[in-house]
């Protein structure tokens, strides 16, 4: 069941700023609510797409593996509200970095087929989600410069 303090959280996301609150609770109806446990993986690079998360509890790390030395590397955050497997919306392509619970994290979760599903019935929300989602990677990648701006050159 999802409380008024859930469908708030999803509401006030990013990923569906713009969105009517009847395209919201269809969303809703048709997710559900997960729990990971700290430590707990919840996705891994090159993963097929799947599911969109929403954070409604916790925070998870986003990592990544540095070809060269093997050595995993935590490189952002993320916290309540922000979404998790966005940009296969977009590309359809695989999972592009490994995302592990940092705390105790509850999610909603979403099928990718109920949001094609959804950009199919009313192109709107296609075109809403799609500009939040190139908002969302615009701030990712201003977080990127920053984090290669800060390093030494090699």
């Amino acid at each position: 069941m999802v409380t008024s303090e859930i469908r708030q959280i999803v509401a006030s996301s990013p990923l569906f700023n713009g969105l009517k609150s009847e395209s919201i609770s269809d969303i809703l109806d048709s997710s559900q609510e997960i729990s990971f446990e700290s430590g707990q993986l919840i996705m891994s690079e090159g993963d097929r797409f799947g599911n969109l998360y929403i954070i409604t509890e916790g925070e998870v790390q986003i990592e990544k593996e540095d070809k060269e030395s093997g050595e995993v590397k935590v490189f952002h955050t993320r916290k309540i509200g922000a979404s998790l497997g966005e940009m296969s919306l977009i590309d359809m392509n695989n999972r592009s970095a490994t995302v592990r619970a940092k705390t105790s994290v509850k999610a909603i979760s979403i099928k990718s087929e109920l949001m094609s599903t959804l950009f199919d019935q009313d192109p709107k929300i296609l075109t809403s989600i799609a500009i939040n989602i190139a908002k969302i990677l615009s701030e990712r990648l201003r977080e990127a410069d920053e984090i290669i701006s800060n390093r030494p050159l090699p």
